[in-house]
């Protein structure tokens, strides 16, 4: 198949994919669903470096808590309840440090990976703002993770949430 029809397929393709989003009732055009999240990101670049910073600190500071609850179970039921339960628990426990983030509004890396790149690949940004916006973030969220880390490693032991074997054993 030559070029021209490869591109008359695609066009086909794409038009039976709108009919087909267009029949479905309620649903909104992928264009527009992508227009906001461009517009998501776009909000995402105005915040100043300093409150990304401290966003991204505090999202690195959240996220440890599912370490924290991880530790806990693992601490208090491990050699009292089966395996497969105690990492069923771990998979209850664990969702908790990322819905922190997100009630929290807080800058999390991975959140803002794909949301970012699109007003990039859009032509709105540069790809210099988008690595200091992810710098920042990645950055912030190591730092917040290492207070974390730091305070619960020192703390979690004399408060006797679990032993600094149990971190290890993590």
């Amino acid at each position: 198949m030559d070029m021209k029809g490869e591109e008359k397929d695609q066009e086909d393709y794409q038009k039976d994919l709108q009919k087909k989003s267009d029949e479905v009732k309620g649903a909104q055009k992928y264009s527009d669903i992508l227009s906001r999240v461009i517009h998501e990101g776009e909000g995402i670049f105005k915040i100043n470096n300093k409150a990304l910073f401290l966003s991204a600190i505090i999202a690195g500071l959240e996220i440890g808590f599912s370490y924290l609850l991880v530790c806990s179970v693992y601490y208090l039921f491990g050699g009292t309840l089966d395996e497969q339960m105690v990492l069923k628990l771990f998979g209850i426990v664990y969702p908790i440090g990322f819905i922190l983030v997100i009630v929290g509004k807080s800058a999390l890396f991975t959140e803002q990976t794909s949301v970012l790149a699109l007003p990039v690949l859009n032509g709105q940004r540069s790809i210099w703002e988008l690595l200091r916006v992810w710098g920042l973030v990645i950055v912030g969220n190591i730092i917040g993770g290492m207070f974390f880390a730091y305070f619960v490693g020192n703390l979690a032991p004399k408060m006797h949430l679990f032993t600094n074997e149990t971190m290890v054993s993590v």
